[in-house]
């Protein structure tokens, strides 16, 4: 009877790397629109507390145009901003499935397909960490803001002045943060669109700000 035999390790690589190739690409994707989903769901919501969206700048329209929404809008948005957190839901199922798919993988696949793996995971937490930096970047950007407006600080007039001038506007917050947080303002100097980002949303809390004061003194009008 003719024994058989195991197949070597250089057999086993390309079937691995095929295997590996498929799944990494299927947790791939989930991870991606996991992300794009959380994104969708932050520009919603910077929509509905604006209640406005903005244009970005084109060739002909050199600064980023703004377009207040009616109540209906909103609503559009609102419910927009719903099915997108039914989206996400699914979404996490799904990468959570492939994640697991991918775990069993590795598992059976030998020494070779475990390594990709770690290396793979490492990749992912990265990624994961780069987020979460430029995440907490932003809220303490914004807080930071936020606060010298409740102090009426006489450093943030310029900044308020320029809300409506995107370039301008830019320009004063760069100023503004290498003079409050340098060690913050350092970390996002040379990185365009996390402070186009960010600077979005410290505009859109400035005209918060403005439409409620301006509320306000009607109110005050009035009465």
């Amino acid at each position: 009877m003719q024994k058989k035999h195991k197949p070597s390790s250089d057999q086993i690589r390309p079937i691995a790397q095929k295997r590996f190739k498929l799944l990494e690409d299927d947790v791939r994707k989930t991870v991606e629109a996991v992300n794009e989903l959380e994104r969708e769901i932050i520009n919603y919501d910077n929509i509905i507390s604006s209640k406005a969206i903005t244009i970005p700048a084109t060739e002909k329209e050199k600064q980023p145009t703004t377009i207040p929404l009616t109540a209906a809008q909103v609503r559009g948005y609102r419910l927009k901003r719903r099915n997108a957190k039914l989206k996400l839901r699914k979404a996490k199922n799904e990468k959570k499935d492939a994640g697991i798919e991918f775990s069993k993988a590795c598992t059976h696949n030998g020494e070779f397909i475990q390594q990709q793996s770690r290396n793979f995971s490492a990749k992912l937490q990265k990624e994961s960490k780069a987020r979460t930096e430029k995440d907490e970047r932003k809220k303490k950007i914004v807080d930071i803001v936020s606060n010298l407006l409740k102090e009426n600080d006489n450093r943030v007039l310029s900044l308020t002045e320029s809300v409506t001038d995107g370039r301008s506007f830019r320009k004063e917050m760069d100023k503004l943060l290498s003079n409050v947080d340098p060690e913050t303002f350092a970390t996002i100097s040379g990185l365009s669109e996390v402070k186009t980002e960010i600077y979005g949303d410290v505009r859109n809390l400035l005209k918060e700000d403005d439409q409620e004061n301006t509320s306000d003194n009607n109110s005050e009008i009035n009465s």
